[in-house]
């Protein structure tokens, strides 16, 4: 049975120490003087709280339903499905969601996060360390195969292929594709199944046996 609370901190922190190392690897390619946030003060409308909160609603009862399953990351799955469903009929291009929050939701899940590193040594620090670096490299080499072989098969740029198989967070991503002006919907669309796909086979390799 797949159980998150019993996940070992030897693995979150390879896993985490992967994700930095990818995250700073990215940011090499954002152009010099590229802004991603917006100077204007952001105002927010009735429309976009109320959208804002059905979402949230629809999301929270839905991944407590996938919880029971014990699919992995299920709100974050059911939220990104959300705004995919909801999209044709819901003001999602004008929602705006607070900074206090994103910060304070950071903020709670850095806690969360390191809360499950209680009892590492320094000796061990340095032996994941060096785990969460080779998952790195071999990471990247994974990507760089399947980039080649995808680029001799399809007609696309191979900067959109490498970034939409990139195995990096989203947001860095698409940070990435912005400020470079890549095709940010076949990255963001490629990225999302992907993701889910990782998400969903430990779940579907499970569920029969139950």
């Amino acid at each position: 049975v797949i159980d998150k609370n019993n996940a070992s901190a030897s693995v979150i922190f390879v896993h985490l120490f992967r994700l930095v190392l990818l995250t700073v690897f990215a940011s090499f390619f954002i152009p010099d003087g590229y802004d991603s946030l917006e100077k204007e003060p952001l105002h927010y409308s009735f429309e976009s709280i109320s959208t804002f909160v059905l979402l949230a609603v629809i999301s929270m009862v839905s991944g407590r339903w996938l919880e029971k399953w014990n699919v992995p990351a299920p709100y974050l799955l059911t939220t990104m499905f959300s705004c995919l469903i909801f999209s044709p009929v819901l003001p999602i291009e004008n929602l705006l969601v607070p900074s206090w929050l994103m910060d304070a939701a950071i903020v709670v899940l850095g806690l969360l996060i390191g809360s499950r590193f209680g009892g590492i040594t320094g000796s061990d620090a340095l032996k994941y360390t060096r785990a969460g670096c080779i998952c790195f490299v071999l990471v990247l080499a994974i990507t760089a195969f399947f980039t080649s072989f995808s680029v001799s098969i399809l007609d696309v740029p191979i900067t959109s292929v490498a970034l939409a198989y990139a195995p990096g967070a989203l947001e860095s991503v698409v940070v990435v594709a912005l400020a470079n002006g890549f095709d940010v919907m076949f990255i963001i669309l490629h990225t999302v199944i992907r993701l889910r796909v990782l998400q969903l086979a430990p779940a579907v390799y499970v569920l029969p046996k139950n």
